[in-house]
């Protein structure tokens, strides 16, 4: 499991158990911080980059690079 599953399952599993939520969250913020979450989640790539620093816009060896992902908003590019 990667961090990003660890926040999502964390988020999902939360107990409200009052308006305040747990830790302090409201069901607004944690609503708002799981939609995000799953947003980030299902980006796709936009380059990858191997050991040496070289960056490429596809790779055919996806386990010899570490994928870069571009997170920016929408419209804000």
């Amino acid at each position: 499991m990667n961090r990003l599953d660890i926040i999502i399952d964390a988020l999902e599993s939360a107990h409200h158990t009052n308006d305040t939520g747990v830790m302090g969250l409201t069901k607004l913020r944690h609503d708002v911080a799981l939609a995000a979450a799953r947003e980030l989640k299902a980006l796709q790539p936009v380059a990858y980059i191997d050991k040496k620093g070289s960056l490429f816009n596809h790779t055919t060896h996806p386990n010899l690079c570490t994928p870069l992902y571009s997170l920016l908003e929408q419209g804000n590019e």
